[in-house]
């Protein structure tokens, strides 16, 4: 019942934090919040379905932040089919085979529907489902003087801030005239935990798939000055290059500086720049300044 299973936004609008929470789910919003619980003070809980966290994220680079997420006193419950959630006195009770919690709140993340159910769309000759909206390369709908941006499309780019604001000033443009299909820029996605987990262009299982075609460059660098002045736990950061062409056109970057390094990798893979062409001078110390290095 609502009373027993919140929603992120519930968990966000509360006045007193609860003592225990779980959070269902293993992706971004349940890392996040986790992460803010566990600060605050309290005992939190992680519920996957799988063995895999962020399954969005390269899995070696999760599974070094496993252990970062335990050090916050975060606990990570893998390969947990819940089938029944009840109330026991004024807590929740979870259970499955093998496996029962007891928590003060349980907070459902198991993912977002599109909120499309009373929007009347069908009434416009416009289909959707709770995956979202069809659209064109134009962002169009069925319905062509209707767009669709943002979390409610059908687009295959992540669902992030940034992309709907990109795509609400395409569509403005779209309507003052311009007919020109909507190319995406490098998109990089970051999640912040115990530190920052980010990636941009290429994956590294495709790049890691195709040796022939990609290099892959993996540096551990907690020990390097740049992360070691600010005691950085685990930083690791795996850039991948083009064969072919020379250019870079990926990155994954595990460190708490991950949000400088991934704006600067996305601005690289965009004006298809080669290594050679990052070794500039670069404020020290800083993310960027090692970028010779990493590359």
């Amino acid at each position: 019942g609502a009373n027993l299973l919140k929603t992120s936004r519930d968990f966000l609008d509360l006045d007193q934090l609860p003592t225990s929470i779980a959070f269902i789910g293993a992706g971004y919003v349940s890392v996040e919040l986790a992460n803010i619980a566990a600060a605050a003070g309290a005992d939190v809980h992680i519920i996957g379905h799988s063995d895999r966290l962020l399954r969005a994220f390269p899995k070696v680079a999760t599974e070094a932040l496993k252990p970062l997420l335990a050090k916050t006193g975060i606990h990570f419950h893998p390969n947990v089919e819940l089938t029944k959630i009840t109330p026991l006195g004024t807590m929740t009770h979870l259970h499955a085979d093998n496996f029962d919690l007891n928590v003060d709140m349980a907070i459902t993340a198991m993912g977002r529907i599109a909120n499309v159910a009373d929007l009347g769309l069908a009434n416009a000759g416009i289909k959707a489902d709770t995956r979202g909206i069809p659209v064109d390369d134009h962002l169009r709908t069925a319905v062509e003087t209707i767009y669709a941006i943002g979390d409610v499309n059908l687009k295959p780019q992540p669902k992030l801030t940034p992309v709907a604001g990109f795509e609400g000033s395409y569509v403005a443009e779209q309507i003052l005239g311009d007919q020109t299909p909507i190319t995406y820029p490098a998109i990089p996605n970051i999640v912040f935990g115990p530190t920052e987990l980010a990636k941009v262009g290429v994956s590294l299982e495709t790049a890691e798939a195709a040796p022939d075609q990609y290099t892959v460059k993996h540096n551990e660098t907690t020990h390097w000055y740049t992360y070691n002045r600010i005691q950085d736990p685990d930083a690791q950061v795996w850039t991948i290059v083009d064969k072919k062409t020379g250019r870079l056109v990926g990155a994954v970057v595990l460190a708490s500086l991950a949000e400088d390094l991934i704006n600067t990798f996305a601005a690289a893979i965009d004006a298809g720049e080669k290594p050679s062409d990052l070794n500039k001078i670069y404020a020290y110390p800083s993310a960027q300044s090692d970028l010779q290095y990493l590359l």
